[in-house]
């Protein structure tokens, strides 16, 4: 099966290279503190690039 966006996968994994990090799989839409504000700080961030302040 293709990889979706590779191009930002090979971003995110030359990041990660870079950095100490720790993943936690977390269950999409179950109102989880942590998610929530992943997606409270990614429509933000897709509101500004839409407005072109990014």
């Amino acid at each position: 099966k293709p990889v979706v966006n590779q191009d930002l996968w090979k971003a995110l994994d030359r990041q990660v290279e870079r950095h100490k990090t720790t993943w936690s799989w977390t269950k999409g839409h179950a109102s989880h503190a942590d998610n929530n504000r992943c997606d409270e700080l990614a429509s933000r961030a897709a509101h500004r690039q839409d407005r072109g302040t990014a």
